[in-house]
């Protein structure tokens, strides 16, 4: 006859099993959700640079499956708060994922919405925004999916190095934006026919200057994950001069 202790035994085993099968399942949802984020937010700064409605559209239309994803975040998350209340590192952990989710999502609301610049841009017998208008949208459009395939690599390898110099990042990238938006001004100063246009270039270097922040919210979680350490207030320069080798 099986004694209480033996049975409570295990049962512990077996919940344990169950919270580490749920949060296996929860880290390869969030891995595929950054995959598609990624792809979104490549097609859309492509879509912006050939002036491509169609496939805008298509960056537009693709951004539910990335909301259907998150939910199914959310659910996993609160799923495994309920078989196992988790404490010290499995509760950082599965709060971070939760978060990194949230950006992730916040990542495919902005390709959505620099999709939605390029159709308003472009669609029907418009006339096109001039070269000089998209030529920081291009240089941002580049180094703002690079941040985000970056901080997912740290991500999946458990990278604190690979982290901090998205972290480094996204100095260039903001330094990029107040550029570009000096230039736009001065655009608009010399014609102002290019306001309509500068104005939507606005809210497309906007939402790359986001990403780059997403990015940057991974890699803060992945830190915070591996270290414990709250990183988000504090200096880019110390973290990457070894203050998390300490």
């Amino acid at each position: 006859m099986s004694s209480s202790g033996d049975n409570d035994g295990r049962d512990q085993s077996h919940i344990v099993s169950r919270f580490d099968a749920e949060l296996s399942a929860l880290k390869e949802l969030i891995a595929r959700m950054g995959e598609l984020a990624l792809k979104q937010v490549r097609g859309a700064v492509a879509a912006l640079a050939t002036q491509d409605v169609s496939a805008a559209r298509v960056v537009v239309q693709r951004d539910r499956d990335l909301n259907y994803m998150h939910m199914d975040v959310k659910e996993k998350v609160i799923t495994l708060f309920a078989i196992r209340q988790p404490v010290a590192g499995d509760l950082r952990l599965v709060v971070s994922l939760s978060s990194i989710g949230d950006a992730i999502e916040h990542v495919g609301d902005e390709a959505k919405r620099i999709a939605r610049s390029t159709i308003r841009l472009c669609e029907g017998d418009r006339i096109p925004p001039v070269p000089e208008l998209m030529r920081d949208a291009t240089h941002m459009g580049a180094l703002a999916p690079r941040m985000l395939e970056d901080s997912l690599l740290a991500l999946e390898n458990r990278n604190v190095k690979e982290a901090v110099a998205v972290l480094k990042h996204d100095k260039d990238l903001d330094a990029e934006f107040r550029s570009a938006l000096r230039k736009l001004a001065t655009f608009i100063l010399e014609d102002p026919r290019n306001l309509k246009h500068a104005i939507e270039m606005v809210f497309v270097l906007k939402g790359l200057e986001r990403i780059g922040d997403y990015a940057k919210n991974v890699s803060e979680q992945l830190i915070y994950i591996v270290k414990g350490e709250d990183v988000r207030y504090m200096n880019v320069d110390n973290l990457a001069n070894g203050y998390l080798d300490r």
